[in-house]
């Protein structure tokens, strides 16, 4: 007789048929879902690009015009995916004889590798978004003659695809009604042919191109042809500019006190451009500039940048502590100089003597670093940069440097309440300076988010593409019309923007005020002072500016 023993684990089931039945369903889903999620992550799905765009040559993301307001990514970030629906939103509701402006910037920034990141990228769109808002639901920028429609055009990491960016834009600019490129984001090569290829060269169309935050000097200058290119503008200061703003900040601070640490980098017209200022501007008169030079990694380098920077910067440690300089002045980009904070702070041999470091606007890229904020806080170093506009500076209680009394800003020279009016949009709340709303505002960004200056330059190039597009009778059939719109932009005919009152002289911003500002542990800017790097009166409208002769 064979006797059967049976599994107590199948007797369980037996006498629990119902609870096992649910069991069996739950592990039967976890597999599922955990061989799905698995599969996923080994084999990720192929990324689908939407109308106008295709897969970037260098990374897995979109590149391109994004005509439908699709993802750029696969992953895309959640705070990213409500900015572009927030687009996609705007431009539902503008149809008929709309206007398009395109936003051209690296949308997909890789960490530690690009010289710009997410938290530069979302101001940026933030402030597009904002201006938009303003231009279709308020007077705001010529009233409400067309409608506005927004689209957002990646370049890729590192600008690497400005190309393909280009193509979509030039071969969609007639079926999008596209008048106007926008934003570009950094001085680069890649960035400064892009301008050319879409404005300047005889194939058409001759699109305005409106640089935000791009301050190189040679920006505006077509690097195949080595002319001036015909249809850029910007609403930001040069580098030269910056620096004669920086050299009148320290000019109580001996020159031969003052040590320079440059990028020798090529490629990159802001450090290059920054660097020759420098040394015109901060070096002492017939004397050799003292200075201390790195390069930073190449932009087609897929390396984290901070890696080799900080085997550079440590050499620096015994020259620093020698020559105890009064000041340095950091000719580079933004996350370079968080490289630099952090080896000193953390590796300098002699101790904590303190640096005082002045910057250009790319500084503003270290506001939330939480080294750089340590460092500050227990007196390791001092930093204080050009801003390109600040969310303080038009308080009147701030003194001006370089200005005759006619050019003080006073809260009623129309500056303060321009602001006023762009904050109550940008954040959606009414504030003292913008006591009546209109319509109430859709936007509900983060007052935080100003900080850097940058959603404030590119409402403002926004603000300057929407006016000339709606005063241009021609804009969509031959968009080249409206440089001569802008051209206009002078004297009593300025933009009200968000960063002062918006003129041009050849293309290039006039009689911009440039904010100082210091950093503070707190991860927060306040202006110090409000320089004007040419001694002028600043041409404001006279209706605006009390006691100010015409123009």
């Amino acid at each position: 007789m064979t006797t059967v023993v049976q599994s107590p684990r199948l007797r369980w089931i037996r006498v629990h048929p119902i609870v096992s039945a649910v069991l069996g369903v739950v592990l039967v889903a976890t597999l599922v879902v955990g061989g799905k999620y698995t599969y996923n992550r080994l084999f990720p799905p192929a990324l689908s690009c939407g109308s106008g765009m295709v897969v970037a040559s260098a990374q897995e993301a979109c590149v391109g015009l994004n005509l439908d307001s699709s993802p750029f990514v696969s992953d895309e970030a959640p705070e990213f995916r409500a900015l572009r629906e927030q687009v996609r939103t705007n431009n539902a509701g503008a149809a008929g004889d709309y206007l398009g402006i395109v936003l051209l910037l690296n949308m997909t920034p890789v960490a530690g590798v690009d010289t710009y990141t997410t938290r530069e990228l979302y101001p940026q769109v933030e402030g597009a978004i904002t201006a938009i808002w303003r231009a279709n639901a308020t007077s705001a920028f010529g009233g409400e003659s067309h409608k506005i429609k927004l689209y957002l055009a990646n370049m890729g990491a590192g600008y690497r695809d400005w190309e393909e960016a280009v193509r979509q834009i030039k071969a969609n600019a007639t079926s999008a009604r596209v008048t106007s490129v926008v934003g570009l984001g950094q001085s680069t090569e890649q960035t400064q042919s892009a301008a050319a290829a879409l404005s300047g060269r005889t194939n058409e169309p001759h699109l305005p191109v409106i640089g935000a935050t791009v301050t190189g000097d040679s920006m505006g200058i077509d690097p195949l042809t080595t002319l001036p290119i015909q249809n850029f503008f910007r609403v930001s200061p040069t580098n030269s500019n910056t620096v004669q703003s920086a050299a009148k900040y320290l000019q109580d601070t001996p020159k031969e006190q003052i040590l320079l640490v440059e990028d020798t980098a090529v490629g990159d017209d802001y450090t290059t451009s920054l660097r020759t200022a420098a040394a015109n501007w901060l070096k002492q008169p017939g004397k050799r500039t003292n200075s201390l030079q790195f390069r930073s990694p190449d932009g087609d380098s897929a390396v984290q940048r901070s890696d080799p920077l900080t085997d550079q910067f440590s050499t620096m440690h015994s020259n620093l502590c020698q020559a105890r300089p009064a000041a340095v002045y950091f000719a580079g980009r933004g996350v370079d100089l968080a490289a630099f904070i952090r080896s000193w702070f953390e590796g300098a041999p002699c101790g904590t003597g303190k640096l005082n470091i002045v910057s250009g606007d790319d500084a503003a890229s270290v506001i939330g670093d939480d080294v750089v904020a340590k460092a500050i806080e227990v007196g390791a170093v001092s930093l204080t940069y050009t801003a390109l506009a600040t969310p303080d500076q038009w308080d009147p209680d701030r003194c001006a440097v370089g200005t005759p009394p006619a050019a003080e800003v006073s809260e009623t020279s129309g500056a303060r309440r321009n602001y006023g009016t762009f904050l109550a949009a940008f954040t959606g709340k009414v504030n003292k300076c913008a006591p009546v709303a209109g319509a109430q505002p859709t936007t509900n960004f983060p007052e935080a988010d100003l900080g850097s200056g940058q959603a404030m330059l590119t409402h403002d190039a926004v603000a300057v593409a929407v006016t000339a597009g709606r005063r241009s009778s021609t804009a969509v059939e031959h968009p080249e019309t409206q440089a001569g719109m802008i051209l206009g932009f002078t004297c009593t005919n300025m933009v009200a923007g968000a960063s002062g009152w918006l003129g041009f002289y050849n293309g290039e911003a006039r009689d911009k005020p440039i904010p100082m500002v210091r950093l503070g542990a707190d991860h927060r800017v306040t202006t110090e002072k409000l320089v004007w790097p040419a001694e002028e009166v600043l041409n404001l409208p006279t209706s605006a500016k009390p006691g100010a002769e015409p123009c």
